[in-house]
């Protein structure tokens, strides 16, 4: 709800020290600080992105490797 949005939107102005929007009757604009606060809060969605699609690539490499060699390999060559 609208309210239910401009309570959280005061708890984090609150939280961080910032006005990021200034209120009028005439409507709501963001401030130049509220600005940085989407541009840095888009950078974060971005990286938790990229770290889900780190994590599905890493799942991905899973399985099973099998390596054949001779015996004079093993024999010679590792200790």
């Amino acid at each position: 709800s609208h309210s239910a949005i401009s309570q959280s939107l005061s708890s984090l102005e609150s939280e961080l020290g910032l006005i990021i929007f200034k209120r009028s009757h005439s409507g709501t604009i963001c401030t130049e600080e509220g600005k940085k606060v989407l541009a840095l809060a888009y950078d974060i969605i971005n990286k938790v992105n990229e770290l889900k699609e780190l994590g599905y690539k890493a799942s991905m490499l899973k399985g099973t490797l099998k390596i054949a060699a001779s015996s004079i390999f093993f024999t010679t060559l590792l200790p």
